[in-house]
C-alpha cells in the first residue's frame, strides 16, 4: 500500500508481531512520528526576541532601532531568514522610517543575530505611529514569533496660547488656554498668577496649579480668577497669568486688565453697531431630509405654523412644565411672560411669513425679585449694599431688586409629546450679548435629561450649539468636537470656532468673521432622534452626530421654545462684561441690535408605520 511502518504507527491502534505472537498496541494519535515529521521537529525556531519595541523619534536625522532575532537552539548548519518592514500608521511614503528587505544568517552554533531599522526624526506634532518588522522564508529553521511591532514615540511638544482678558472689578477674569495646533494627547500646563499694579489678595485671588488640555481638543481650557470688589475709587489695574510646563514648548504670560466698576449710575456708553452682511434665508423644507427618511414615507405628527392664535394657545403653555417663570439655577435674568411670546408676521426676503416672536424687554415684574445668588455675582454687597436686605443674604433669598427683564418661553407638555422622529424649526436668531434662544426637548420626570437641538451661543449670531445633558450634569455638545455650527456666506453649513474676534478672518474655515449672520435671515435647524443616536441638521445638511455608545433617551419628550437672557456659562456671564444688566438703557440698539427671535414654524415627523406620540396623561 506504500505506507511505511513508522507512518502506520501514527494510527491509534497497531498490530505488532513479537516473537511470533500478535499483540495489539494502543497508541495516542500522533504519538509516533514519521521520519519527515521527526526531521521537522528537530529544526530550531527562528523568532523575534520581543513582540514590540519603542523608539523615540527625535527631531532630525536617522536613529537606529536595534532588532534582535533568535534561534530556539543552535543549529549544525547555517540558518537563514528574510526580514522585511511593513507599513502601519508609520509609512515609508511619509519618510517615517527606512524600508528594509534583508537576509539574516545564523552561523552553526549561533543563536542570536542583531540588525537595526533607521527611524527618521522630525518636528511635526503627530500621534504615536507604528510599523511592523516580519520574518519569512526560513531556511534550516521554522518560524516562531514572526512579527515585531515598532512604535515611534513622538517627542515634539505643542505651543501654548493664553489670551488677555478684561474684567470689571468684582468680576471673574476668565483666561482661555489652548494648544496650537491641537495635540494628540493630553497636555498638562502649569498656571500661576503674577502681581502687577493689582496684587493678591486685596485685588484678586491667587491661583497656582495645573490645568489639563484634553487630547485632540481645539477648545480652550478656562482658568477663572476672581477679582475683589471694594468701595474705594481707583484706576485701572492689571495682573498676569503665567502658563508653561514640561508638556509645552514655550511659556506665555497673559494679562488681566481690571476696570473700576460700581453700581449703575446712568446710561452706558454706546457703541456703533456693525452692519449685518447679506444673509439669505434658507429654502423652505417640505419634509425631513432624504438622509433621514431614506426614501420611506414619513408623516407630520405635530406642526405649528404660528398663523392661528387659537391653535397655538391649545398647543403651548407659558414657562416651564411645572409653571416656573424663571430659571434661577442658571442665574438667568429674565421672567417669562405670555405677552413676550406673540404671533406676528415677518419677511424672509421673498415672502411674508407668520411667526412666533419672543423678545426681551425692560419691564420690571411686581412682586418677583432676583435671588441673592444671581445678583451678588454681578453686584457684590460690599459695593452695592442698597440691593440687599442684611437679614436675608442666603443665595436663595430674594434680593431687593425685582426681575427687570421679561421674555418668552412656551412648552408643549400639556398637549404633545413624542418618542423618536425628526423635529425641525425655521428660525431667525437674536443678536446681542447674553441672548440665548433655544429649541429643546425634555421628558416628564424631575430634571434628569434634556436635548438642546438649538442654542444660540454667540452675541454676533453667527454660530449655534446643540447639547444633550444627563442628571449628573454631564453633557456632550457640538462644541466638544472642534467648534460650534454655522453657515458660510454662500449658505453652506460649516464648523465655527466660538467667540472669535469680529476682526478675525479665516478664508478656509467657518468662523465668526466669515459665516452668515443668523439674525439676518431664516434657517432650518433639525434634530433626528433615533434609538441609537442624535443628529443635527442645518438647512437640510447633517452637521453633527452623537458619539457611538452615547446615552440616548427612550422616554417621551415635549418641546420647549424660549429666549433666555444671561447665564453663569462663560458665553453669557455678565461678570466678564464692562456693562452690567441693571445699567440704564442697556437694551439700546447699539448694544442689542435685535433682542428678538422669530420662529417661522415647528414641525415633527415620524415614519408612517411607527408613530409614537402622546397627549396629557398618557406621556
Amino acid at each position: 500500500m506504500g505506507t511505511s511502518v513508522a507512518q502506520r504507527f501514527r494510527r491509534s491502534r497497531a498490530l505488532v508481531v513479537v516473537g511470533g505472537a500478535a499483540v495489539v498496541v494502543l497508541l495516542a494519535a500522533g504519538a509516533w512520528l514519521s521520519e519527515s515529521d521527526s526531521a521537522a521537529s528537530s529544526l530550531p525556531s527562528v523568532r523575534f526576541a520581543v513582540a514590540s519595541v519603542d523608539q523615540v523619534e527625535g527631531d532630525a536625522g536617522l536613529a537606529a532601532r536595534p532588532i534582535r532575532v533568535t534561534l530556539s537552539a543552535a543549529a549544525r548548519t547555517t540558518v537563514r531568514v528574510t526580514l522585511v518592514t511593513v507599513d502601519g500608521s508609520a509609512t515609508v511614503a511619509d519618510a517615517d522610517y527606512t524600508p528594509v528587505t534583508r537576509t539574516l544568517s545564523f552561523a552553526p552554533g549561533e543563536t542570536s543575530v542583531s540588525t537595526s531599522i533607521a527611524i527618521r526624526g522630525d518636528t511635526l506634532l503627530e500621534d504615536y505611529e507604528q510599523f511592523a518588522v516580519r520574518l519569512h522564508a526560513p531556511v534550516g529553521a521554522v518560524l516562531g514569533r514572526p512579527s515585531e511591532s515598532v512604535r515611534i514615540l513622538n517627542d515634539d511638544r505643542p505651543h501654548v496660547i493664553a489670551g488677555n482678558v478684561r474684567v470689571g472689578e468684582g468680576g471673574v477674569a476668565v483666561f482661555k488656554i489652548r494648544t496650537a495646533p491641537r495635540y494628540y494627547r493630553p497636555v498638562v500646563a502649569t498656571v500661576a498668577t503674577m502681581g502687577r499694579s493689582a496684587t493678591a489678595p486685596g485685588d484678586y485671588t491667587s491661583v497656582l496649579g495645573t490645568v489639563t488640555i484634553p487630547a485632540g481638543s481645539a477648545a480652550a481650557v478656562v482658568v477663572p480668577v476672581a477679582t475683589m470688589a471694594d468701595s474705594i475709587p481707583e484706576g485701572t489695574e492689571s495682573f498676569g497669568l503665567r502658563v508653561g510646563g514640561f508638556d509645552v514648548a514655550n511659556t506665555v504670560t497673559a494679562t488681566a486688565t481690571v476696570v473700576e466698576t460700581g453700581c449703575p449710575t446712568g446710561a452706558p456708553v454706546g457703541i456703533s453697531p456693525t452692519p449685518a452682511p447679506p444673509s439669505p434665508s434658507s429654502a423652505l423644507q417640505s419634509g425631513p431630509p432624504t438622509a433621514v427618511t431614506n426614501g420611506a414615507l414619513w408623516d407630520p405628527v405635530f406642526t405649528d405654523e404660528f398663523d392661528d392664535p387659537a391653535a397655538t394657545a391649545r398647543k403651548w403653555s407659558t414657562g416651564m412644565r411645572n409653571g416656573s417663570r424663571s430659571l434661577d439655577a442658571n442665574h438667568e435674568l429674565e421672567w417669562y411672560s405670555p405677552a413676550n411670546s406673540r404671533l406676528t408676521t415677518d419677511s424672509d426676503g421673498t415672502r411674508t411669513v407668520s411667526v412666533l416672536r419672543q423678545h426681551i424687554a425692560t419691564d420690571p415684574v411686581v412682586g418677583a425679585y432676583y435671588p441673592v445668588g444671581t445678583l451678588s455675582r454681578l453686584y457684590p454687597p460690599a459695593r452695592c449694599p442698597q440691593y440687599y436686605d442684611a437679614k436675608h443674604v442666603a443665595a436663595s433669598d430674594a434680593s431687593l431688586v425685582p426681575y427687570r427683564y421679561r421674555s418668552g418661553m412656551l412648552n408643549s407638555a400639556r398637549s404633545f409629546g413624542f418618542k423618536y422622529g425628526y423635529v425641525e424649526a425655521r428660525v431667525k436668531m437674536p443678536k446681542g450679548f447674553g441672548l440665548w434662544p433655544a429649541l429643546w426637548l425634555r421628558d416628564w420626570h424631575a430634571w434628569s435629561y434634556e436635548i438642546d437641538a438649538l442654542e444660540g451661543f454667540d452675541r454676533d449670531a453667527r454660530v449655534f450649539r446643540s447639547t444633550y445633558w444627563w442628571g449628573n450634569g454631564s453633557n456632550f455638545s457640538t462644541s466638544s468636537d472642534g467648534g460650534d455650527l454655522g453657515v458660510n456666506a454662500d449658505g453652506r453649513a460649516c464648523r465655527g470656532d466660538p467667540r472669535l474676534a469680529s476682526t478675525a478672518s479665516s478664508p478656509t474655515a467657518c468662523s465668526l468673521a466669515n459665516s452668515v449672520d443668523l439674525s439676518a435671515g431664516y434657517h432650518t435647524i433639525g434634530l433626528n432622534w433615533t434609538p441609537t443616536k442624535y443628529e443635527i441638521y442645518l438647512d437640510g445638511v447633517r452637521r453633527w452626530s452623537s458619539p457611538i455608545g452615547a446615552k440616548i433617551s427612550s422616554a417621551y419628550n415635549h418641546l420647549i421654545l424660549d429666549l433666555a437672557f444671561g447665564n453663569d456659562a462663560e458665553e453669557f456671564d455678565w461678570s466678564h462684561e464692562m456693562t452690567r444688566p441693571l445699567d440704564a438703557g442697556l437694551l439700546d440698539v447699539s448694544r442689542y441690535p435685535k433682542p428678538t427671535v422669530e420662529w417661522d414654524y415647528v414641525r415633527v415627523w415620524q415614519p408612517a408605520d411607527r408613530h409614537a406620540v402622546c397627549t396629557t396623561g398618557t406621556c
